[in-house]
């Protein structure tokens, strides 16, 4: 794929397995970190905490990142499209008050397909940093 995902349109070549663009990572889902997250602005966190997805890489490259390995620093694992519908659902069971996918921009079309076409019990967050 000629990647033009995010506002940087950068046409980077990016395959399932091949990383590119500005982003510097895979079309297919890199996850760095999955969990129940307490300390997001209190509307997303309820009783439980946002259901946070934290997604490898980011086209921003902001020099004071507070995620720099997980946006720059190449840290995560690429889960398939079915896994990722996984993680969303362990995460509503486990109490999420919404799903928080954090810098989701370059993995839309994977992230789209994991959600499907029918509704969910939560809010679904796309928290980048447009």
């Amino acid at each position: 794929m000629t990647c033009a995902l995010c506002p940087r349109n950068c046409r980077g070549p990016r395959t399932p397995d091949r990383p590119g663009g500005v982003c510097g990572q895979p079309s297919a889902p890199v996850v760095a970190r999955a969990m129940l997250h307490q300390w997001e602005e209190p509307c997303l966190v309820g009783e439980h905490g946002a259901g946070a997805v934290f997604f490898s890489g980011c086209n921003l490259r902001c020099a004071y990142c507070q995620n720099k390995p997980i946006s720059q620093g190449g840290v995560g694992k690429p889960v398939s499209v079915s896994r990722l519908r996984e993680i969303f659902r362990e995460l509503i069971a486990g109490g999420a008050a919404c799903l928080d996918l954090v810098t989701p921009t370059h993995f839309a079309p994977a992230i789209l397909e994991a959600l499907g076409d029918g509704p969910w019990p939560v809010p679904v967050v796309w928290n980048c940093g447009g």
